[in-house]
């Protein structure tokens, strides 16, 4: 058995994953890991840094990893899978067996590209690009108003976020890097991901944009019970 820990991109919420346990094997075991201001802890305050966003996790998952554990995020989420299997590393001496790394290419420092500073309108033109989230969201006042600071914040935290100086440090564990054929990521950016670790590192494509995961989402359940099959024998 293996713990599979799925953390979600900006905006999202636990529920993105719902869907995916009657997917995955037996085997592995969905852990749906929300954050605060959204589902069930929407009357918790947004983060303020991607620090305590780590922090904050950490806490939630450190006595529940279990015998195996694998971390699994998509855009945001790639970066909090990342840093909170640093974190567990260093904290409890515990290596994930596997980090899935999604929709997202290499950290680095935005310079004068802050989307999560745009007027309303612009910022939603954006959202909307992506085709994440249904349009009837931007277009109900009140959903947009619910939802559009917490995607704002979710871009803060990103945005604002500083790759680790010891990035070239390896976590030891096999890494995939996944990414839509159509997102913007170049594979020079996506292969980059390969130095955080001494380990395989493969770049998965699929058909499909930013939000492959949800267009194919049944090949990428697919080709995350293969990977872990090895550590549910």
């Amino acid at each position: 058995m293996i713990n599979l820990f799925c953390f979600p991109y900006a905006g999202g919420s636990a529920y993105a994953y719902s869907s995916w346990k009657k997917g995955l094997t037996e085997n592995v075991n969905l852990k749906l890991i929300e954050l605060t201001g959204r589902g069930v802890r929407i009357g918790e305050s947004l983060y303020p840094t991607m620090e305590a966003v780590i922090n904050d996790l950490y806490d939630k998952i450190k006595n529940d990893l279990g015998e195996h554990f694998a971390f699994f995020g998509h855009s945001m989420g790639a970066i909090i899978a990342y840093e909170l299997a640093l974190k567990v590393s260093k904290e409890e001496g515990r290596i994930a067996n596997h980090l899935f790394l999604s929709g997202r290419g290499f950290p680095k420092i935005k310079e004068n590209d802050f989307k999560h500073e745009l007027p309303e309108d612009e910022f939603k033109e954006v959202l909307m690009n992506l085709e994440g989230t249904p349009k009837e969201v931007f277009q109900n006042p009140t959903l947009s108003k619910l939802f559009l600071p917490i995607i704002r914040s979710d871009y803060r935290l990103v945005e604002r976020y500083i790759p680790r100086k010891n990035m070239l440090q390896s976590i030891n564990t096999e890494v995939s890097v996944l990414s839509g054929i159509n997102d913007i990521f170049s594979n020079e950016e996506l292969e980059k991901w390969a130095i955080i670790t001494n380990k395989k590192c493969t770049i998965k494509y699929f058909n499909g944009g930013h939000f492959f995961i949800n267009e194919k989402k049944e090949e990428l359940i697919n080709y995350i019970n293969e990977v872990l099959e090895v550590h549910t024998i």
